[in-house]
């Protein structure tokens, strides 16, 4: 909810990613700076190989191996509004990439691959400040793969999203192959 709200997963093979695909997809409302999804120190280092999605300024999304680690940013206009952001790594060609509202993707290149870190994995606050996250999150989904383009169009379906069980995937691959958590907050602030 932004003032006192917080998932939590203690560190299970579930949430452990090491070097292979993922994507996180997932809806925000940011109200301003702060973290909202990570897996890996709240403080950011890359000793800790985890990923991090937080605002500062810009929409960040950060992910590390334990030597080395990459960031990619989006610097346009994300508050006081619902946006579908879609992140991850790409384990084929090392790289992170990230995409708002099904929009032009952001990537990076993560030489060495990505780690495997054994912190909880948080929804809506900062592991280590403590703090809750400022603004909103929905339909949070984690696949140990890496989704396709119309899968990522299915998902957003026109901005007004496709919440579980996810009826409109029909015809495709099921989307629910190799999703390991769907977390459908059903928040129903704003206008989404």
């Amino acid at each position: 909810t932004g003032t006192n709200k917080y998932l939590q997963v203690a560190d299970n093979p579930s949430f452990q990613v090491g070097d292979a695909d993922f994507t996180l997809a997932f809806w925000i409302y940011a109200k301003g700076n702060s973290t909202f999804i990570s897996k890996g120190n709240a403080f950011w280092t890359a000793e800790d190989g985890g990923f991090i999605v937080r605002r500062f300024e810009t929409l960040d999304f950060t992910v590390g191996n334990g030597t080395t680690m990459a960031t990619i940013s989006f610097a346009g206009a994300i508050l006081n509004a619902w946006h579908f952001i879609v992140c991850g790594y790409d384990a084929t060609n090392d790289r992170i990439f990230m995409s708002v509202d099904c929009g032009t993707e952001i990537t990076a290149a993560l030489a060495g691959g990505m780690g495997s870190s054994n912190t909880p994995f948080v929804v809506g606050k900062s592991l280590a400040l403590g703090e809750p996250a400022n603004g909103m999150l929905d339909e949070i989904g984690f696949w140990k793969r890496k989704l396709t383009n119309a899968e990522i169009d299915i998902l957003y379906n026109f901005g007004l999203g496709t919440t579980y069980p996810m009826a409109k995937w029909t015809g495709h691959t099921p989307l629910w192959t190799g999703l390991y958590a769907y977390i459908p907050l059903n928040e129903a602030s704003g206008n989404r």
